[in-house]
C-alpha cells in the first residue's frame, strides 16, 4: 500500500466519523430556546416577587417602627 492510498483510507475514516456526529435540528434548537427563555423568565419573576412581596414591605415597616420605638426609649432614659 502506498502513502497516497493509506492517506485516502484515513481521510475516509475521519470523514465517516465526522458524519456520525449528530447535528442540531431546528426542532431541538427551538425547544432549547423556548425552555431557556421560560426558565429565565420564571427566575426573574420569582426574584421580583421575592423583592416586592407584601410580607417584605410589612417586615421593613415593622423594623422601622421598632427602631423608632427603641430610639424614643433611649432618649427617655
Amino acid at each position: 500500500m502506498n502513502l497516497k492510498h493509506r492517506t485516502a483510507i484515513t481521510e475516509k475514516k475521519v470523514t465517516q466519523k465526522l458524519d456520525d456526529i449528530p447535528h442540531p435540528t431546528l426542532d431541538a434548537t427551538l425547544y432549547l430556546l423556548v425552555f431557556s427563555i421560560t426558565a429565565i423568565g420564571g427566575l426573574v419573576s420569582y426574584g421580583a416577587y421575592q423583592l416586592f412581596k407584601p410580607e417584605r414591605k410589612l417586615a421593613h415597616k415593622a423594623k422601622t417602627l421598632v427602631d423608632e420605638h427603641e430610639d424614643d426609649h433611649q432618649h427617655e432614659t
